[in-house]
């Protein structure tokens, strides 16, 4: 059997080598607005998606992201914003579940409430370091350097001193 391109039945959608693809990047009143796509090297979308930046004048940026995943999609990679801060500024408050890490898959333990923490704190030597320090259902995160994000639904974060990509 003879396959083009990278293969490998356990990385399916072969999110090991992501791109993503800009079909229109507008701005229009005022807002960015992006048509896109997400997939493996020679494998087919298994995400489009629709981002919508806004800024205004008092500094406030509102994201507006809507997709869909195909629906034959049998892996998904993580999906969301990374923001870099200085060290010395990576001190936190949020409205989510806490005090410690909670997943989808691990949350029970966790409480709804107000937390602070930082980087440091919510770091767990795992084997991959970003993963760790998640808290789930969050409503809204303050970073103490000045920046806040606040959700219309709720979303999962983390705060960490290595990147994703680390």
């Amino acid at each position: 059997r003879i396959l083009w391109g990278k293969y490998n039945e356990w990385q399916g959608e072969n999110v090991d080598v992501l791109f993503s693809k800009i079909y229109s990047c507008k701005i229009i009143e005022g807002c960015i607005e992006v048509e896109g796509s997400l997939a493996g090297i020679s494998r087919q979308p298994f995400f489009r998606y629709s981002l919508t930046v806004q800024i205004k004048e008092n500094g406030t940026i509102h994201w507006q992201l809507d997709g869909e995943v195909r629906e034959n999609c049998v892996w998904l990679p993580r999906l969301g914003f990374e923001f870099k801060t200085d060290y010395a500024n990576d001190r936190f408050e949020y409205y989510g579940m806490g005090p410690l890490e909670s997943y989808c898959d691990m949350s029970r333990h966790a409480k709804m409430g107000w937390y602070e923490s930082d980087a440091k704190n919510e770091y767990v030597p795992y084997v991959v370091p970003q993963e760790h320090g998640n808290h789930t259902n969050s409503k809204i995160l303050q970073i103490k350097s000045g920046m806040k994000f606040i959700a219309d639904e709720t979303f999962d974060f983390n705060v960490s001193r290595y990147s994703s990509k680390q």
